[in-house]
Formats: structure tokens, sequence, C-alpha cells
């Protein structure tokens, strides 16, 4: 299995409400009262979309003592609900773990989730779920275009292992990347 044109990810949700998060977007933030109204477009899709991903793993990373076990290391991570009840992460975040959980936004239960794909040139993962419960309420979120440089876009997720959920408005860098990405998955 490949990722094909694999691109910067700029999400946008699959619903009626995209409409007006794209147009909020293509508006520049000319105005005060647009970025607003993006701003609370985008947390609604956010908490219906975005995840956090939780690891953990006790595999030995001692390549002169293999057999002595290590604690167990932890670590957590964002993803984000894309189609076919999948969910795109960092490879980074899942690499080497032998134990994976998904919390959806303001619940406390977390679900197993496996590491269906992994495409490390590219940092991303792919994690499923086989609890019908866990995806009650979930919606995908599609990728988007590139943003111009300069351009005003929202970062969500859960930075640096917190478990309160963060937005956080930025400017895109514009930096020109090739036009496709492909990457082996493993």
């Amino acid at each position: 299995m490949f990722f094909g044109s694999v691109r910067i990810l700029i999400l946008r949700c699959s619903n009626t409400s995209s409409q007006i998060v794209n147009t909020t977007f293509s508006s520049r933030f000319s105005s005060v009262p647009a970025a607003e109204k993006a701003k609370d477009s985008v947390i609604d899709l956010a908490l219906n979309s975005v995840v956090k991903v939780f690891c953990s793993s006790s595999k030995s990373t001692n390549v002169l003592q293999p057999w002595q076990k290590n604690l167990p290391r932890q670590c957590s991570g964002s993803g984000f609900v894309i189609s076919n009840n999948k969910i795109l992460t960092n490879a980074h975040v899942v690499a080497d773990h032998t134990f994976v959980q998904v919390r959806k936004h303001g619940s406390p239960t977390k679900f197993k989730a496996e590491v269906e794909s992994v495409g490390h040139a590219c940092d991303l993962a792919i994690l499923k779920i086989k609890s019908k419960t866990f995806w009650k309420d979930l919606k995908p979120l599609d990728f988007g275009d590139v943003p111009f440089p300069k351009e005003t876009v929202f970062v969500v997720g859960y930075p640096r292992g917190a478990d309160t959920f963060a937005l956080r408005k930025v400017l895109s860098l514009g930096l020109k990347l090739p036009d496709t990405l492909t990457a082996k998955l493993v």
C-alpha cells in the first residue's frame, strides 16, 4: 500500500459548514468579525474531528542489552478523523509503540486503536478503531488546499501532551514543497 500525492494537510469539514469556513478563509481575514466567525466554525469542526492519541511501549531500545525490559514509555499526540472510519496522525507519534489508544474530545474513555499503515518519509500514520461506539458523532475532515504565504490558518490539536484542546491562529509560511511526496507504507 502507498500514500499517493500527500501534500500539506489543511483541513475542512466534509459537511455543509465547510462552506462557511472556506468562504471565510478565502476572505483573508480582512475584518475582525469574519476572523471570529471562522474561529468559531473551526472550533466547532475540530471538536467533532480532532482526537488525542495515546501510545505506550515497553520494547527494549538498548541494543547492547536487548533482553533487559525497559519501563513503559508513554507519549501522546493529535490525530483527526478521515473518511472510512480512519484516524490520520503523525508517524513519529505511533512509531515503535506496542499499544495505541484514542480519546475523543470531552470523553474520558480511551478506545484501542491499531496502526494500519505508517509512512515515515512523510511522517503520517493511519489508525483504525473497531469500536462502533467511538465513531458516534465524529465527522471526517477532508484535505484542503495549500494556503498562500502569510495567509491566516488555524492549528488545532493537543500540543506537547496537553490534556486540553488548543486552537491557535497562525500565518502560513508558504513553504514550497514538491508537488507530491510518495512513501511506502510499512
